[in-house]
Parts: C-alpha cells; sequence; structure tokens
C-alpha cells in the first residue's frame, strides 16, 4: 500500500498541516491524535485516537500499522509549564512513547521521526532559544 501513510500527532499544528497536504496530493492517510480528532472530513482519512503511553491503546494501533509502508512520527507530549519537573516528567513520558511507538513498527515500514520537547515550550524565546539539550 504505497499511498497509504499514518501520521502520528496528527491534530497538532505540523501534524493536521501535514494531513491536508498528503490528502491533497491523492495519499489516503491514517491519523492517530491523543486528545481530539482533526477537523478534515475525506474518504482517504480514517482517525484513531489512542494515547502512546496506554498499553491498551497501543495494542490496538498495532493491527493499523500492518500493511502500511510509510509512518511520520510527529506525537510527543509538550510540557504544560516551565517547571523543571514538569519538563523531566514529559521528557519520560516522550522516551515511554517512542519505546512503545517502536514496537508497532514492522521491518518493512519508512519511518520519518519529528519530535522536540520545547516546540511549544511558554518561555522559549524565539531569538535565543534556551533548551535543556
Amino acid at each position: 500500500m504505497k499511498n497509504k501513510i499514518i501520521v502520528t500527532g496528527a491534530n497538532g499544528f505540523i501534524g493536521s498541516a501535514l494531513v491536508s497536504y498528503l490528502l491533497k496530493k491523492d495519499f489516503t492517510v491514517i491519523a492517530i491524535c491523543h486528545s481530539k480528532n482533526i477537523p478534515i472530513k475525506s474518504k482517504k482519512l480514517t482517525q484513531y485516537r489512542a494515547d502512546f503511553l496506554d498499553d491498551t491503546d497501543v495494542v490496538k494501533l498495532k493491527k493499523i500499522f500492518n500493511g502500511v509502508s510509510t509512518c511520520i512520527h510527529l506525537a510527543g507530549r509538550i510540557p504544560k509549564s516551565g517547571s523543571a519537573n514538569d519538563i523531566s516528567t514529559r521528557t519520560n513520558d516522550n522516551v515511554q512513547i517512542n519505546q512503545k511507538f517502536s514496537k508497532l513498527l514492522n521491518k518493512k515500514i519508512f519511518l520519518i521521526f519529528v519530535s522536540t520537547i520545547d516546540a511549544y515550550e511558554a518561555s522559549l524565546d524565539r531569538n535565543n532559544p534556551n533548551n535543556f539539550y
């Protein structure tokens, strides 16, 4: 299924724009969203709500990945505040998300991995980024 692509984090800023673009290019898209579906209607779009930290959701997603040739992985947790504890928790969450996500992949899937923890950090200054990397 060369024209079928999974997009995780599909309800985010980049994810929703990417899904729109892929649909315009006539791809069939499987969108995986954490909290809400994206407001796009298309016969070539299937949406799933799932939490990669929830083992039950991860098991349900396994069959979705079978037969798909490409996955663009954008999903991740973002810090809710600038506190060091919250950033540490979100970082640990993102490590767990990616460990569980990696178990969904088969050896024949083309993976594009895009992720950052500071994309939406409120204290981030575009001219002088300050993060813990």
